[in-house]
C-alpha cells in the first residue's frame, strides 16, 4: 500500500518543481531588459556607411562604390516599406 503513496507524492513534487520552473523562466524573459546593441536604431544602411566613412573605417573609392549601389537600391526598399504600411 506504501508504493501508491509515494509515487503520489513523487508526481505531485514533479509537478510543483514543474510549476514553479515555468513561473522563474516567465519572470526572467518578461523583466531582463534587451541589451540596446540588440535593438533596431532607425539608422539606414547610408546613415551606418557614411559614419564609418567619416571615422575613416572605409577608403574614398570604397565609400563611392557602396554609396552608388544603396542609392540604386534605396527606391525599391521604400517602396516595399511603403507597401507593407498599407496592408
Amino acid at each position: 500500500m506504501l508504493h501508491g503513496a509515494d509515487w503520489s507524492f513523487f508526481g505531485m513534487h514533479f509537478i510543483w518543481w514543474f510549476l514553479w520552473m515555468a513561473i522563474l523562466i516567465g519572470v526572467f524573459t518578461t523583466y531582463t531588459p534587451i541589451p540596446r546593441s540588440h535593438l533596431r536604431t532607425g539608422e539606414g544602411a547610408l546613415d551606418i556607411l557614411q559614419r564609418r566613412y567619416a571615422a575613416g573605417q572605409v577608403p574614398d573609392d570604397e565609400y563611392a562604390r557602396r554609396k552608388a549601389v544603396l542609392q540604386r537600391d534605396e527606391p525599391s526598399r521604400a517602396q516595399a516599406t511603403r507597401s507593407r504600411r498599407h496592408r
